[in-house]
């Protein structure tokens, strides 16, 4: 998409996962001011922010992002009003398809190798570091990104527990994907 829509799609790396993958994302914004730069001309709009992937097993979401994607580049093609001036005047639109990139990957490694899908939730940051043994597959190995942010963290819905799948980590922001 990028190489065919330069004028509208900037690819971005928004930073790296506990395994040091670069996590790829996607800025569509179109139009602006020559005079200023890129970056300036970014943060001047209010912007919408699209994930996919924080638990990798819901391989969905990722079509969801690129599937909006692409409704937003052929609006803009078609000129269809409404789509086309959200990104040519309104707004700064952020996609980051697979924001868990290493859980991601273990899925199709072994989806390749046995022709199965493992249901994993959490990135690959084994925070136990000895101190518990898991039970069961290497699923239970890491943190839940979506409970990892600040908001509400340690709240309802999470736990202390490294093997758990709703594990929070040891602190807000601890991961490198959130």
């Amino acid at each position: 998409m990028k190489q065919d829509f330069p004028e509208v799609i900037k690819e971005v790396y928004v930073g790296r996962t506990y395994k040091g993958k670069k996590i790829r994302g996607y800025i569509f914004f179109k139009g602006g001011n020559s005079q200023r730069s890129f970056k300036s001309q970014v943060k001047a709009r209010p912007g919408i922010f699209i994930n996919g992937a924080h638990h990798p097993r819901e391989l969905t979401s990722i079509s969801m992002n690129v599937y909006i994607m692409l409704k937003l580049l052929h609006a803009t093609v078609q000129k269809k009003p409404i789509l086309s001036d959200l990104i040519s005047k309104k707004v700064s639109i952020f996609f980051v398809p697979v924001v868990n990139q290493d859980g991601y990957e273990e899925i199709a490694r072994h989806f390749t190798a046995t022709g199965k899908l493992i249901y994993i939730r959490k990135n690959r940051h084994d925070i136990s570091r000895g101190l518990a043994r898991c039970t069961g597959a290497n699923q239970d190995i890491g943190v839940d990104l979506n409970r990892n942010y600040d908001y509400k963290f340690r709240g309802e819905g999470s736990s202390n527990d490294p093997c758990a799948v709703e594990t929070h980590g040891p602190y807000p922001f601890s991961e490198p994907e959130t």
